[in-house]
């Protein structure tokens, strides 16, 4: 609430709003949550826990970058891209949850990130995904 009672409902996180905050360990992005900008939580360093909103669309290039204590990421079903680089060089990040089984994936998304092992897709997805990621990255999906 604001002022006189009035509500309003945030539904973007403009570009770089969080970059390189030194204190940030948990997010949660509400439901009205829509877009999360470029970088806008890019060099998060002890950024551990990010709990994306179901109604979540879209993720720009490099919103995640360099947040190297990000173990997870699960992806709800109505998302429907992941930027250039978005999570690139989160050297923690070990596992990776995709709930829509046609989300685009930019180039580069998940580059830098030594400690992934599985990237879980919804079944029949296998091939959408392996036709987005590189060829390095192709042999972590799962279908669930």
């Amino acid at each position: 609430t604001y002022g006189r009672g009035e509500i309003f409902y945030v539904t973007r996180v403009l570009p770089c709003a969080f970059m390189n905050n030194r204190v940030l360990t948990t997010v949660i992005i509400g439901g009205r949550m829509e877009t999360l900008g470029a970088s806008a939580f890019e060099g998060c360093k002890k950024l551990e826990s990010v709990e994306l909103g179901k109604n979540l669309s879209n993720i720009e290039e490099k919103c995640f970058g360099k947040c190297t204590s990000l173990t997870a990421i699960t992806f709800p079903k109505r998302i429907e891209s992941v930027g250039n680089e978005a999570f690139k060089g989160c050297s923690s990040l070990k596992t990776v949850t995709i709930n829509n089984p046609k989300m685009a994936i930019g180039k580069d998304a998940f580059a830098k990130c030594s400690k992934l092992k599985e990237i879980l897709v919804p079944a029949g997805s296998r091939q959408h995904f392996a036709n987005l990621l590189p060829k390095k990255l192709r042999g972590k999906i799962i279908e669930f």
